[in-house]
């Protein structure tokens, strides 16, 4: 089997943002493309934008700058580049169409560590992936590297 897109899902929290070290690793082992993808869950009231004063496009738009600048710091530093997707929906459905539509090889999913309380009343991204998806799939774990 040959590597060359890898989709690493970021969060954008602490745990996503350490590891995402240990994705361009393997994909640089690989000498794999490595692609990212955010995806944006609004399940919020309306009179949420209310109490912000931002519209969802102004908050999308925010996001999409963010995005840009943390990606171009990545390829500054590690000499990469990368391709990204920002989605809007529910985070499995969105992952599905990218691995489908962009030929995902492998997915590297950084595992939140959640107890399993959280994790029975929420469930769990990376369980979904695992179980539905068939593509291979590396579950990264904060506390399994160096960070």
């Amino acid at each position: 089997m040959e590597i060359k897109k890898i989709l690493y899902p970021i969060d954008f929290s602490e745990t996503s943002t350490q590891l995402l070290k240990q994705a361009i690793d393997i994909a640089k082992t690989f000498g794999a493309e490595l692609v990212l993808i955010h995806v944006v869950h609004f399940n919020i009231q309306p009179s949420f934008f209310e109490i912000v004063k931002e519209s969802k496009e102004e908050i999308i738009k925010k996001m999409y700058k963010k995005y840009d600048n943390i990606l171009e710091k990545l390829e500054i530093s590690y000499q990469m580049n990368f391709s990204y997707f920002l989605a809007e929906g529910d985070p499995f459905k969105e992952i599905q169409k990218i691995v489908n539509s962009y030929n995902i090889d492998l997915l590297v999913i950084p595992s939140h560590g959640h107890s399993s309380l959280i994790h029975n009343v929420l469930g769990s991204l990376s369980d979904k992936l695992i179980r539905h998806l068939n593509k291979p799939i590396l579950l990264l774990k904060p506390d399994s590297f160096d960070i």
